[in-house]
């Protein structure tokens, strides 16, 4: 018997039934997102009961084939409609020629009925799972009286982090980076620009903003390279607004944003994290943009200095940490959840700041339908 995946990956004996029910029963429903196509093959005892427990967890988005073996030409036709395709059926592992693996199917006018790991590869799998990530950094300012001293390797980080995960929960990861001299108000709305063309219904979209911001006349900016701060910030600083429509353009995307923006105390020289404004921003976001993941550095204005004994500062250093597998609650396994990072974050970084910052997660409403989801996977031991 083999399951297989939308990424055309498949699992043979009882290490489909783990991966499909895991040990964690409570987070395995929280991936009831899309659209499911459930295939049985009524020869296999148990695998019409299989595709109906796991279309239990799919009611209004599941169809579920299970009275005959569908055909392989059938199954192919169908798949572009789906975003999680389950298959519990015979398959057969060739050890000399991998690519010539197979899933039983039934055989049609135009096919033998064997759909094979190198079919897999051009299988219409339109809504297969992107990522399409934006990371900017900015450490080094025109004005050296603001500079910082992590924020470009955050953002370089971040996307490495993301980068990593192409192949293994998304099969795709599209990234751009931007620091340092390279983040001009130009450059940051083109590249938002390009988030929309990359992006489309489904996706996983992620800004990640590390540098300083603050508040003028009411508006949340967050600072390029170029900041000055005896000129209009329009001159050129980026809007909230700007940022944040870039970031929800495509509808039907799974926004998240991270934001590691600091507030430079100009007259010192000290770097303090948290920012003017970041609170009103947040209250814009969940006014207007409902279907945002937002994480923040801290809040209230809250200060939190760069942290050297870590290369970073709390909040990226606690991502970080958090995408490495320490966000897997008990009972782990493997999967890190939006909502689980978004818990260790918090905790993390009131320990590592002895409760002196603060950092927000704020997911979107019940109301809107959010579902936690798979953000990261992590290597198998």
């Amino acid at each position: 018997m083999a399951s297989a995946g939308r990424g055309g990956l498949a699992e043979t004996g009882d290490r489909a039934h783990r991966a499909l029910r895991g040990p964690n029963p409570q987070k395995a429903e929280n991936l009831r997102t899309g659209r499911l196509l459930a295939v049985a093959d009524p020869s296999i005892v148990e695998a019409g009961r299989e595709v109906a427990a796991i279309g239990k967890l799919y009611p209004q988005k599941c169809r579920v084939i299970s009275n005959a073996l569908v055909k392989e030409s059938d199954l192919k036709t169908m798949l572009g409609a789906y975003d999680l395709v389950h298959l519990s059926v015979h398959g057969k592992f060739t050890a000399q020629e991998p690519l010539l693996s197979h899933l039983k199917l039934e055989p049609g006018d135009a096919d033998d009925g064997q759909l094979t790991a190198a079919e897999m590869f051009g299988l219409p799998l339109q809504n297969t799972r992107l990522v399409v990530l934006l990371a900017i950094g900015v450490k080094a300012y025109q004005n050296k009286d603001l500079s910082l001293s992590f924020a470009d390797q955050d953002a370089l980080k971040m996307a490495a982090m993301f980068k990593a995960q192409e192949g293994v929960l998304f099969n795709r990861v599209h990234a751009e980076i931007l620091t340092n001299e390279q983040v001009t108000r130009e450059e940051v709305i083109d590249k938002l620009d390009w988030m929309n063309r990359q992006s489309s219904q489904g996706d996983v979209v992620v800004l990640f903003l590390s540098g300083h911001g603050s508040l003028s006349k009411g508006n949340y900016y967050f600072w390029t390279h170029k900041h000055d701060p005896q000129v209009n910030p329009e001159r050129y600083d980026v809007k909230w607004s700007t940022l944040i429509d870039g970031l929800t353009a495509v509808p039907g995307t799974k926004p998240i944003l991270f934001v590691d923006s600091c507030r430079a105390a100009a007259a010192t020289g000290a770097r303090r994290k948290g920012d003017e404004g970041l609170t009103e921003a947040l209250k814009d976001l969940k006014q207007n943009y409902q279907g945002v993941f937002f994480f923040a550095a801290s809040k209230d204005n809250e200060d939190s200095i760069e942290m050297d004994s870590l290369g970073h500062g709390a909040f990226t250093y606690s991502l970080l940490d958090g995408l490495k597998g320490n966000a897997d609650v008990p009972p782990k396994d493997q999967i890190v959840y939006i909502n689980e990072l978004g818990n260790w974050v918090r905790a993390q970084v009131r320990k590592l700041t002895g409760e002196k910052q603060h950092a927000v997660y704020e997911e979107p409403p019940e109301k809107s339908g959010f579902q936690p989801f798979p953000i990261f996977v992590l290597p198998k031991r």
